[in-house]
Order: structure tokens, then C-alpha cells, then sequence
């Protein structure tokens, strides 16, 4: 895979993961489950733990305890994405 292929395949995981979070709602995404996801498409732990870190970071999600939340500027990447067929 070349390059720009690796940047793609990064960025879809990144919407797949922000679009959980925004599905869960108000409940929560539980990091566990999301993390065996993440895992079962190659990703590693550092991996998944960086990029958790890096939205939460963003302010585009929140952590309490083992739950990650959206917040509205999550909410509105997720819609561009959605626009522009990242997602």
C-alpha cells in the first residue's frame, strides 16, 4: 500500500472510531470493546491509545472512567466527514 493509501485507511479508522462514540450517546463507548475492535483491524495497543489521546486532545470526544462521549465539535467533524464520503 503506498502512501496515500495508508493515509486513507488511517483516516477511516479515525471516523469509525469518532462514529462509535457518537452512536453510543449518552451512555458511553466502552474503551474495551472499541479497543478489540481496533485490534481485530490490525491495530496495536500503543496504536489505539494514541489515537483516543489525540481526540480526546482534539475535543472532539471526552473520557470519564472507560467511556469516551462526543462532544458537539465531534459531532460536526463526523458530519463533514459523512459530507465530503470520509466516513
Amino acid at each position: 500500500m503506498d502512501e496515500v493509501g495508508k493515509q486513507k485507511q488511517a483516516l477511516r479508522l479515525v471516523f469509525a472510531m469518532l462514529e462509535t462514540v457518537v452512536e453510543m450517546d449518552k451512555q458511553g463507548a466502552p474503551s474495551g470493546p472499541m479497543y478489540v475492535a481496533w485490534m481485530s483491524q490490525g491495530g496495536s495497543l500503543d496504536g489505539y491509545e494514541t489515537l483516543m489521546a489525540g481526540l480526546v486532545e482534539a475535543k472532539f470526544v471526552t473520557r470519564s472512567n472507560n467511556c469516551y462521549f462526543a462532544t458537539d465539535e465531534g459531532r460536526r467533524l463526523l458530519e463533514m466527514g459523512r459530507k465530503v464520503g470520509a466516513v
